[in-house]
């Protein structure tokens, strides 16, 4: 089930560079259709598979986490294993517990814990997931101009949930993937990012922190081109 398909255009044949800092922090902000959550569910995949850990994913709101988000997840996987596997979960554990398990029929253990950030704190706190290897923030840059909003505390409550999972496992790489709707968020600001540093193509490797801000490369701008004249390229 490894048998996943190159996509040398895509960041995921890039990420060894992001991957070699080696910190716990690591965040990308590139334009769509660059492969940020094949890149994700590539490396949650693959160290299941590998190694029996599963990871969390975070999306900011409740209302985010919908069946068509989770099968959009699993055609992902499907697609680039060549397989046709399945998931299983049980919708009713978001709303007792602002957080839901998925698993890959035919295994026992939990594949992804899809974590709403604005459940209670409390009760994020008291759930437990051994071994957990990676922590997914899908989304962390709002789009305000569609209104889009942030929480209160979001870095505080990211740590939290890394410092309550951290009790049952060695370590916990975060990643924070992101549209280049704005330089100013909060995960920026607890990090003290100078954001004039920020610019298309830079990468900044800082204390426990990466950011890369991801250019779609030009061969596959001219893929998307080829297929959408009419293209809407986000601007980093």
């Amino acid at each position: 089930l490894n048998n996943w398909v190159g996509v040398n255009l895509h960041i995921d044949s890039d990420i060894g560079r992001l991957d070699g800092c080696n910190k716990d922090w690591n965040t990308i902000i590139t334009e769509r259709e660059t492969g940020k959550t094949t890149l994700m569910l590539k490396k949650a995949y693959n160290m299941f598979k590998r190694s029996n850990r599963p990871s969390i994913l975070i999306r900011r709101y409740q209302t985010d986490i919908t069946d068509m988000y989770i099968d959009d997840l699993l055609k992902t996987i499907n697609e680039f294993t060549n397989s046709n596997l399945e998931f299983n979960y049980k919708k009713g554990q978001l709303k007792e517990g602002g957080q839901l398990d998925v698993k890959i029929n035919g295994f026992d253990n939990v594949f992804l814990r899809i974590i709403a950030l604005n459940a209670p704190l409390s009760r994020l706190k008291s759930m437990r997931l051994d071994s957990v290897k990676y922590m997914f923030f899908d989304e962390f840059i709002c789009n305000k101009r569609i209104g889009e909003r942030y929480l209160n505390d979001e870095p505080l409550r990211l740590k939290e949930i890394r410092k309550t999972y951290l009790r049952y496992t060695d370590n916990i790489k975060i990643y924070c993937f992101g549209n280049p709707y704005s330089l100013y968020n909060p995960i920026f600001s607890d990090k003290n990012v100078n954001t004039n540093d920020l610019y298309p193509g830079a990468f900044i490797n800082k204390d426990n922190y990466c950011i890369w801000c991801y250019q779609l490369k030009p061969e596959l701008r001219a893929k998307l081109l080829e297929k959408d004249k009419d293209f809407q390229f986000d601007k980093t």
